[in-house]
């Protein structure tokens, strides 16, 4: 819910937020299945974890969804801009994907002794971003689709005019 609150600020629509936190679901879904599969608690270790999930999953669908808005913003229509969009930015969603995947592993895999208190933490993180993965290069665009704006909304609003006097120039205050 704050991941929501703070993106309504920052987009000032509605809209885009609900489309980006739409992922969220899939990932928690991949969370859950990957701890019921390796028989994993869900403590306070796979909590954080799915703090950072959120975190990221969120991060891919708001690359997604933004450069669909730039490119709606430059003419293009929201399917063509969304499918633009997912092809576009699906190589740096992979490399971040498998880059936490590898980083999650020696977690997850719990090799070291007294590791496994922490190895719920990385079968979130790794069944939540494989999941999403999948999941997100779908339901991102399919809610884009359904839920954006028939017309892009200018970020360059103008500006209002002032009633207050212009402030003078640092060079016309003579002593």
């Amino acid at each position: 819910m704050l991941v929501y609150l703070l993106m309504i600020a920052l987009y000032n629509d509605y809209r885009s937020p609900l489309i980006i936190v739409l992922a969220i679901p899939p990932a928690a879904i991949g969370a859950l299945i990957s701890l019921a599969i390796t028989r994993q608690s869900l403590n306070l270790y796979s909590l954080i974890g799915a703090i950072l999930l959120v975190g990221l999953v969120t991060k891919n669908a708001i690359l997604l969804v933004d450069y669909a808005n730039t490119l709606r913003r430059q003419g293009r229509g929201k399917l063509e801009a969304i499918l633009d969009s997912a092809q576009t930015r699906f190589r740096p969603i992979l490399m971040t994907t498998f880059a936490m995947v590898a980083g999650m592993l020696p977690v997850a895999l719990a090799l070291e002794p007294g590791a496994a208190v922490r190895r719920s933490l990385g079968v979130v993180v790794i069944g939540g971003l494989l999941s999403s993965l999948v999941l997100t290069l779908v339901i991102v665009p399919l809610f884009y689709r359904w839920l954006a704006p028939n017309r892009p909304k200018d970020d360059q609003e103008p500006l209002a005019q002032s009633s207050s006097p212009a402030l003078p120039s640092v060079g016309s205050f003579v002593p």
